[in-house]
This record gives structure tokens, sequence and C-alpha cells, in this order.
């Protein structure tokens, strides 16, 4: 069932994609220039629109970096022996210094360093992986738990949300035409990576898999320590780039201030906001316990809201002037049907989550 669940939402993400860039193209056709999903939220559905935009992608983002510090502490923890605290405190200072950076491109060799990271940790966990495989295992259950659906799709959610990135990257390209090919060839690779690393970890340790699968990993020697650190250092270094967006939403908030205010004070206040920030996820990620469960609410929830109720509401309201022909109303149908699963969806990742607590 996870297997199923996780194309399902890759296909279901990636058509959403589609449509925030129709929904574009629609706008643009009647003199609108558009360069962000907040913009379609605010032609859509006025100034709430773009609230709601922004603030889902502000909480989704922030929530990635948080998620990150969890696992870095998570397997700093069990390897240095450690308090969880004590690691995200060593990492504030170094990502504060990389938050002040004013430009995507200045963290360029960041993001390529954590890439590189990441590429490195995988193909360890891969081979570890394989030597721990047994499919004699009698604690694998070839259907999955259906229980658990609800909380695989806010991790898948979480996965796939990418819908923020698609116009500034569709906007950069020379042949935009291109787009939309290269968009279903990469996300068909992703879904097709994360299956085969779900399904060896799955065949590895059965229902005892972990949600940070490093946590399985037994000893402290060797392919272990290996693939810890790549990973570790993998997400220390992606943390400022997927930060990086929401600088970009609430700097300006900072700077619309008093336009008479001096450009040092308005600086300092960049700064403060920026570092502060840094502290805000420190402190959530410092308090939380379970990764897989936080990541499944921040999918459930924002992911939801971002990757499959708004681009088919957006798009509802924009192309409502179209011909009632038989296939728009079909279209518009199944548009309801995403917004339904997108809303169930989210509903079941509050309640888990206030179940989780209480």
């Amino acid at each position: 069932m996870g297997l199923v669940t996780l194309v399902g939402v890759a296909a279901v993400s990636t058509y959403a994609m589609m449509l925030v860039v129709q929904c574009k193209y629609k706008l643009k056709q009647q003199g609108n220039i558009i360069s962000k999903y907040g913009e379609i939220g605010y032609f859509a559905m006025g100034h709430i629109g773009s609230v709601i935009v922004n603030t889902a992608l502000v909480i989704s983002q922030t929530g990635f970096c948080i998620a990150y510090l969890i696992f870095i502490a998570s397997n700093a923890h069990k390897f240095l022996d450690v308090s969880k605290q004590l690691v995200v405190s060593v990492c504030v200072p170094p990502l504060v210094g990389f938050s002040l950076l004013r430009h995507m491109r200045e963290l360029a060799y960041v993001a390529l360093l954590a890439d590189f990271m990441c590429i490195l940790g995988l193909l360890v966990v891969l081979n570890i992986d394989l030597s721990y495989m047994d499919l004699d295992h009698d604690y694998i259950e070839p259907m999955g738990v259906v229980s658990a659906i609800p909380f695989f799709f806010g991790v898948a959610s979480y996965c796939f949300e990418g819908v923020g990135m698609v116009l500034p990257l569709e906007n950069s390209m020379r042949n935009k035409h291109n787009f939309m090919p290269i968009l279903v060839c990469t996300v068909v690779i992703i879904t097709s990576l994360y299956a085969t690393f779900g399904i060896c970890g799955y065949l590895a340790f059965g229902n005892d898999t972990n949600a940070v699968i490093t946590l399985n990993f037994e000893g402290s020697g060797g392919l272990v320590t290996l693939v810890k650190i790549f990973l570790c250092l993998g997400l220390f270094f992606t943390y400022p780039v997927m930060l990086f967006p929401v600088f970009e939403v609430l700097q300006p908030m900072v700077a619309c201030g008093n336009k008479l205010e001096n450009p040092q004070t308005t600086q300092k206040k960049g700064i403060l906001l920026r570092a502060g920030i840094v502290l805000l996820t420190a402190v959530v990620a410092a308090g939380i316990p379970d990764f897989g469960r936080f990541i499944s609410f921040i999918g459930s929830t924002c992911c939801s809201l971002l990757a499959f109720i708004l681009p088919a509401f957006f798009h509802l309201r924009l192309f409502q002037d179209e011909p009632s022909t038989c296939g728009n109303r079909l279209h518009q149908l199944f548009l309801c049907g995403m917004m339904l699963l997108g809303f169930v969806m989210l509903g079941a990742g509050v309640v888990e989550a206030i179940d989780s607590v209480f």
C-alpha cells in the first residue's frame, strides 16, 4: 500500500504543478506578469489568497528546516551520546552565519556540497540495507499496514512538495516548452529512488524500521559512521537553501516600514529577523522527539494545502469562464476530488498530531 500511495501522491503532485503553470499562462493572456505562486493566489482570491499561499510556504519551508535539525540531532545523540539539545545548539551559530547570505547564488557551493554529501550518504544507506536484507523475515507484511496510510500520505506529500519552486524554475528556463517533459521525467526518477530506498529499507528491517533509517544501523564504525556523517552534513548544508524562500517572503515586511528609516537600521532588522528564524527552528527542533510524525504533520497540513487544495481551487477560479463541455465538467469534477483529498488528509494530519500529543 505504501508504494501505491507514493506513486499516487507523486502523480497528483506533478499534475498540481502543471495546474499552477497553466494558471500562470491564463493570467499572462490577460496581460499579467506572474513570477510567484503567491501572485496566482492574489489574482484568484485577492489579497487573502496571497496571504494564504505565502503563510503556508513559510510554515512548510521552516518545517523542513526543523525536520533537518531533528534528523541531525537524533543521529548525533545516538552516535556521540550527547543530548539532542546540545547538538542543536552547536548547529545554530554556523546556520545563523549562512542565513545572512543575501543572494541565492552565494549559496550555490553550499547547495552543491549538500547534494554531494546526500548522494554519498544514500549510496552507503543502500549498501547497508542490502547487507541486512533477508527476504525470509516473518515480520514483513507485503500489503503494509492500512491504518498507517494517513501517516505515510503526509510523509509522501512532504517529499514531493515543490509547487512553490515551479514558477521560478519555469521562468528561468530558456526553452519553456521543455518544462513539462523535464518535470515529469524528474518526478519519475525521484519516485523510483524513493521506492527503491523504501523497499530496501523495509526488506532489511521490516516493521522495526525507524522513521530515521540510520537509527537502525548497529555499531559505530566503518560504513555506519560514514552514512551518518554524510547525511547529517548533507542536511546541514541544505538547511540554508531551504530557508532562503522564507527570507524572500518575510524580508520585505521588515523593509516596508518607515521609508525615512536609516538603511542601516533596516539592515539590522533584517539580520535580527534571519537570526530569529534560525533560533526559532532550533528551539522547536530541540523540543520535538519524533522526526517521522513531525514531517507527516507538515506534509498533511501545509503541503496538502499547497500541493492539492490551492492549485485545484485556483484553476477552478481562473478557468471558470471556459466553455461548459463534457471534458471540462469531468476535469472540474477531478479538481474537486483533488481538493476533497487534500482536505481529508489535512484533517487526518491534524487529528493524528493532536492524538500523539494527548
